[in-house]
């Protein structure tokens, strides 16, 4: 279940653009809108959603998926875990060049560059985080470690980093 939706700047600022670019364009951007909606909505399977679907999906990126808006135009979205992420939107080519740069990478958005919306469900949640605590979990301090034990997990980063191990070990 998608508990969030990160919404791109350069998506955002993308989608302005297309809504002043021309009928073509403005139609794209409403449908954008449509699949937007649909995605905030959890609604996943709805018909219109299903039918916007690239046909044969995208294999350049792990959990990604396309849209198809209609006039040449894409949407990507990529799923990580209980969040999606909304990155791109443009015209074929734009989205195709986009995919190349992250083709085969690990999806690793930054911070700042997403605002978070959170996602409509039926099923009550018992606590829902904030936008600031949606993007990574993992931002909790780590619980301190001993010398001996820092120097046991990098010793194969250190010179002699065996010699270490034993002696620390030996401590």
């Amino acid at each position: 279940m998608i508990s969030y939706l990160l919404i791109s700047s350069e998506f955002d600022s993308r989608l302005r653009r297309l809504r002043g670019a021309g009928k073509k364009a403005a139609l794209a951007a409403e449908q954008a809108d449509a699949v937007l909606e649909l995605l905030v909505d959890g609604r996943f399977d709805a018909d219109f959603l299903v039918g916007k679907r690239t046909k044969y999906g995208e294999q350049r990126l792990a959990h990604c998926m396309k849209y198809d808006l209609g006039c040449g135009y894409r949407l990507i979205t990529v799923r990580v875990g209980d969040r999606l992420y909304i990155p791109f939107i443009g015209g074929h080519d734009d989205c195709d060049l986009w995919l190349e740069r992250h083709r085969g990478k690990s999806f690793t958005p930054q911070r700042q560059q997403y605002r978070a919306v959170a996602a409509r469900t039926d099923t009550p949640r018992e606590r829902v985080a904030t936008p600031s605590e949606v993007f990574f979990d993992d931002d909790e301090p780590l619980e301190a470690i001993s010398d001996a034990d820092a120097l046991a997990v990098f010793a194969g980063l250190c010179a002699n980093g065996h010699e270490r191990s034993q002696r620390a070990a030996t401590r």
